[in-house]
């Protein structure tokens, strides 16, 4: 991961599968650059066969809330397809139902996010807690 502090240097922290240890060290650069990088390699086996059209359309279902809550910019960069996939929060179809009552649970309280659309034999539920299916 990289990204710039407040002092306008930029640092990369490293971290490896099965080591709970990491490593921060200052990485050259001309340019402070906004954001944070994340770059995760190597990649499974299951995921190689994956488009980065797919990894966006993916976390722009699964991430939904998330990114749509803290305004973040999620880009997905594939280098095989030499092509760059912006990920915007997926939008539902139909009616967004208002007013409904909050549940409570003994893990705190439910909120219900229903949309009213014409029936089809496709449809589905699909619960999401904190914007992740």
């Amino acid at each position: 991961m990289t990204s710039s502090g407040a002092d306008q240097r930029v640092y990369r922290m490293v971290m490896k599968k099965g080591d709970p240890r990491y490593t921060v060290n200052l990485r050259r650069a001309l340019f402070a650059e906004r954001g944070t990088e994340l770059k995760i390699s190597p990649l499974l086996e299951g995921i190689r066969s994956l488009s980065g059209e797919k990894i966006q359309w993916y976390l722009a279902s699964e991430l939904r809330d998330r990114i749509r809550n803290t305004q973040v910019r999620v880009t997905v960069i594939d280098k095989l397809a030499r092509k760059q996939y912006q990920v915007e929060p997926r939008q539902f179809e139909g009616r967004l139902l208002h007013q409904l009552r909050q549940c409570g649970s003994p893990f705190g309280e439910a909120y219900a996010e229903l949309y009213l659309t014409e029936p089809a034999e496709e449809q589905q539920g699909r619960p999401t807690r904190g914007g992740t299916r």
